[in-house]
């Protein structure tokens, strides 16, 4: 079931956990709706997740939280459907209309709004997806793997203005394994970069991610740093 949903068992587990917890009262701490929303799936789903592992069934109610969250998807996010929206918060398409309409928000028309551009959240993802796996910048925005993947698609002709995460002259740490390299970077791209190790041998296209993991500035070498100097310090010297 986990897999099915795009929930790791860690995520469940401590939304499960959540889902039960009460306080002195007998009031539950957390309400379905911000449970679901911080373990990635629908208030729905979490119900029915929480009755097939024998808790009790809950009411779902919509804190304030939530309704902000759903129409700042509504607003920001054109390209998905308001069903999908209205689905991932556990509230019905009209509810989300009715909101909309009470805070002032233009209505969307029948359909997708077709865009030239991306809007600056899809910017940001195509942003991090250029350096980081699908997987991790996910995570990052609360999306899945799938989505982050079909935002690459839908916008690959858009070039994304992003700047190399190093400057040459950078030392990175890289951990592979077992191993630790202490790496010198030489030359830096966005995406990749080159790179020396320890014995003075040269990497040309290093990638900065691999495997979701980003190599770690641990200080310059001196070399690569130019100290300016004032006329008064120059001529004192």
């Amino acid at each position: 079931m986990p897999d099915k949903l795009n929930i790791s068992t860690e995520k469940l587990d401590a939304a499960l956990t959540e889902y039960r917890q009460k306080g002195r009262q007998g009031k539950y701490l957390h309400t379905v709706s911000e449970i679901a929303l911080r373990a990635g799936i629908s208030p729905i789903e979490l119900v029915k997740l929480a009755v097939k592992n024998r808790l009790k069934k809950r009411v779902i109610s919509h804190p304030a939280n939530v309704k902000t969250a759903a129409l700042a998807e509504y607003v920001d996010q054109p390209e998905t459907y308001t069903k999908a929206i209205a689905d991932k918060y556990g509230i019905s398409t009209a509810t989300l209309t009715v909101w909309a309409t009470n805070a002032g928000i233009p209505l969307r028309s029948r359909g997708l709004h077709k865009l030239d551009m991306p809007t600056v959240r899809q910017r940001q993802i195509l942003e991090m997806a250029a350096l980081y796996s699908y997987e991790k910048v996910g995570e990052q925005f609360g999306v899945s793997k799938a989505r982050v993947g079909a935002i690459v698609k839908r916008w690959k002709n858009f070039k994304v203005s992003g700047e190399p995460p190093f400057k040459p002259g950078d030392i990175i740490l890289w951990r592979k394994k077992h191993k630790t390299e202490r790496l010198t970077v030489i030359d830096a791209g966005v995406t990749h970069g080159m790179v020396q190790d320890s014995k003075g041998r040269r990497l040309r296209a290093f990638p900065w991610n691999s495997g979701g993991r980003m190599p770690r500035k641990i200080g310059v070498d001196p070399k690569y740093v130019v100290r300016v100097t004032n006329r008064n310090e120059s001529k004192a010297a």
